[in-house]
């Protein structure tokens, strides 16, 4: 009553069905007065026939290599979905698949008819090999191509019937076709297909769910690595993605389950494990890859087809996490991609390669690029190797990807991303890099996921300046952010780093830019804005040099220093006359007749100063009255200096009588201490008191 059908043509290897409704129909088409007969001699043999009936049907039936579901939002509470089926040439022919609309208990079911989009094949073949499933969406026996059917529907839950849904909160669109395909050796043969996506409208009434911008691969080469990415994609609400096994779904929703050693939703295939190892250890990164490994990530899916006849179904499932107003994560949204998956033995080629790494870090704001390099390696050393193209999927909106090598064999891709402000997030950011040859007459594709996680930079920083900007060297600029204690600080001058400028403050030394850089515990770092500093070197003190004793009263005499460009020269005379030279480093002076006297010298860079002093005896007197005291420089900016020898007390006193200050000194009154402004200075000696007013600037 059966037969095997001729085996049906695949790359490197037969596979032959067990076929049934051939028998079936010859009996009908030639005379159905001969099956009543037949029927008559027995009932046993109605029995027997009977099944095949029914047998013939569902093998007819079988079609359905997967399915997944998308949704966008199209207003508040209204969203298209697309519906994408997958089919297998050598089935049957789709017809509109059933879908329903319901809450995601199970109540409230609506039915609803989805629009035809298109037909397209998706057979990985090379550029001159010809399409399997040719004419579409019909049965052609042998063909090993693979259809994708798209259809949408338009839900809008503002308005009824739909609308009592949105009380329930999550509510799912559910669809399904029968029948799984009939060669499903791993238990779910012939069952029922259904499938669904779910939408959390107690958390967002205006969500859209990831795109999956990979299409799948339903063909595995055995005993050769497997890498795939479905390549899901949120560029709408950029919400965060994780990604799971989960179990296929047969009438209502039920769970189907596997038979066999070891296999389970998790563990969908039979797959390389070493010596006596086995699920569920995974060592993607192994060559040949041990397990099967799913990142929940990135969506990677690495693992070695060991079973060279295994025809089986796998489910990923994605979720879509948004953080709500407490900041907690929450599933917004659930997409599942459900595939069926057939391993043989490939021809004489060998699958390309994507080189990693495959994770990186980034800060807000800082640039990133790296290469993305391929491999294939020919099956022998005389045999020529596959040109390998690599593409991506954009997922990054503003990132670029650019071919560097366009004419090599071995293609490289370039990727370059700045992420703007505000992109930092806990995820990391995706996309898939595809990897695909030019073998005929199927290409070898490998396809993977690459993340980019962006880390929080610490938030702009604040300088705060204490003191002038232009101050002299023994004066003192302080500049200073605040203290985080997660955080590292290193200062720059003109953007370079300062050996041990490691505190969050810091005293410049040197004329030039000022800035910090502070890297946070996520080694993010920010820079402040830089701060201009004019530090003015101290200036030495010099000899003045001119005659100082046995002065000749009412001559001309001249006293100078060295010159140097860069300072002011301010002279002061007691007791005698400038006559010329007055800013300069040279001065003419008369001195008076009876009275010894003194020469001052203030040098200045505008800044910083030095007094130099000399004591000028004249011929006919002595100093006029030996009591006399002389303070200078006035006005002063650090110290005061009295031309007297012994032990002195003194007090200063501010505008308003307050004593600001006082002491014991010998000579010398420091005076840095003190704001800017004019004081009252009081002298006490063994003999006298004397009372000045100086200026302190």
């Amino acid at each position: 009553m059966y037969h095997t059908m001729k085996p049906i043509k695949m790359i490197g290897k037969s596979l032959n069905f067990t076929y049934f409704a051939a028998s079936y129909k010859n009996i009908m088409l030639k005379n159905s007065d001969n099956m009543f007969k037949l029927l008559k001699k027995s009932v046993l043999t109605f029995i027997l026939i009977l099944p095949f009936l029914f047998s013939s049907q569902k093998a007819e039936a079988t079609h359905v290599m997967g399915a997944d579901i998308t949704y966008k939002c199209v207003d508040s509470l209204k969203f298209e979905f697309t519906i994408t089926y997958y089919r297998w040439c050598a089935g049957v022919g789709f017809s509109t698949p059933q879908t329903f609309i319901e809450c995601s208990s199970g109540s409230n079911t609506r039915s609803i008819t989805p629009t035809f989009v298109s037909i397209k094949e998706i057979t990985p073949v090379c550029a001159t090999a010809s399409g399997e499933c040719v004419p579409a969406n019909t049965r052609i026996t042998g063909a090993e191509g693979i259809e994708q059917h798209t259809y949408k529907v338009t839900v809008d839950f503002n308005n009824a019937p739909y609308s009592n849904m949105v009380s329930c909160g999550k509510v799912r669109l559910r669809t399904g076709q029968c029948c799984r395909n009939s060669n499903i050796n791993t238990g779910a043969a012939n069952a029922q297909f259904q499938t669904f996506a779910e939408i959390d409208l107690s958390q967002s009434h205006c969500n859209s769910s990831p795109t999956l911008t990979s299409e799948p691969i339903a063909i595995l080469c055995c005993d050769q690595p497997f890498l795939f990415n479905n390549g899901a994609l949120d560029t709408t609400d950029f919400d965060s993605l994780s990604y799971s096994w989960a179990h296929p779904k047969g009438t209502n929703l039920g769970n189907i389950g596997y038979s066999g050693t070891n296999y389970a939703y998790n563990h969908p295939f039979q797959a390389f494990y070493p010596g006596s190892t086995g699920p569920p250890l995974t060592m993607p990164n192994a060559n040949p890859p041990v397990g099967i490994y799913l990142d929940p990530v990135t969506g990677d899916i690495i693992f070695t087809p060991t079973r060279c006849n295994e025809i089986t179904v796998a489910v990923i499932e994605v979720n879509e996490w948004r953080k709500d107003n407490s900041g907690t994560p929450r599933i917004v949204g659930t997409i599942r991609r459900d595939m069926q998956f057939i391993t043989k033995t490939c021809p004489d080629n060998n699958p390309p390669v994507i080189n990693g790494p495959y994770s990186y870090d980034i800060c807000e704001g800082d640039k990133l690029c790296f290469d993305i390099t391929t491999q294939d390696i020919p099956i022998t050393p005389s045999t020529p190797g596959d040109t390998t193209m690599v593409t991506w999927n954009q997922g990054i909106p503003g990132a670029t990807f650019t071919i560097t090598n366009p004419l090599t064999r071995l293609r490289t891709g370039r990727f370059c991303w700045t992420p703007n402000a505000g992109t930092a997030r806990d995820l990391p950011y995706t996309f898939t890099a595809t990897a695909r040859d030019n073998f005929c007459p199927l290409n070898a594709i490998a396809i993977r996921g690459f993340s980019v996680r962006v880390k929080q930079p610490t938030a702009a920083i604040s300088m705060t300046i204490l003191g002038d900007t232009m101050f002299c060297i023994k004066d003192s600029l302080r500049l200073s952010v605040p203290v985080d204690s997660g955080s590292a600080y290193q200062w720059l001058l003109n953007n370079t780093v300062i050996p041990g400028g490691n505190n969050s403050f810091f005293y410049p030394q040197t004329t030039g830019a000022y800035s910090v850089r502070v890297i946070n515990n996520l080694s993010c770092a920010t820079e402040s804005r830089g701060v201009y500093a004019q530090v003015f070197q101290l200036v030495n003190n010099t000899t003045i040099v001119g005659a100082s004793s046995n002065i000749i009263p009412l001559l001309n005499y001249t006293y100078l220093v060295s010159v140097d460009t860069s300072l002011y020269y301010t002279w002061a005379v007691s007791n005698g006359a400038i006559a010329s030279g007055m800013g300069t480093n040279k001065v003419d002076i008369v001195w008076n007749v009876t009275k010894d006297g003194i020469l001052y010298l203030t040098r200045s860079n505008g800044f910083c100063e030095s007094i130099d002093s000399l004591l000028i005896r004249t011929t006919l007197g002595i100093l006029d009255n030996e009591n006399e005291i002389f303070v200078y420089p006035n006005p002063t900016s650090d110290l005061i200096r009295i031309n007297q020898s012994g032990l002195f007390k003194y007090e200063i006193y501010n505008d308003i009588g307050q004593t600001i200050d006082s002491g014991s000194s010998i000579e010398i009154i420091d005076v840095r201490q003190l704001s800017k402004g004019n004081y009252h200075l009081v002298i006490f000696t063994d003999k006298d008191r004397f009372n000045y007013i100086f200026l302190k600037r």
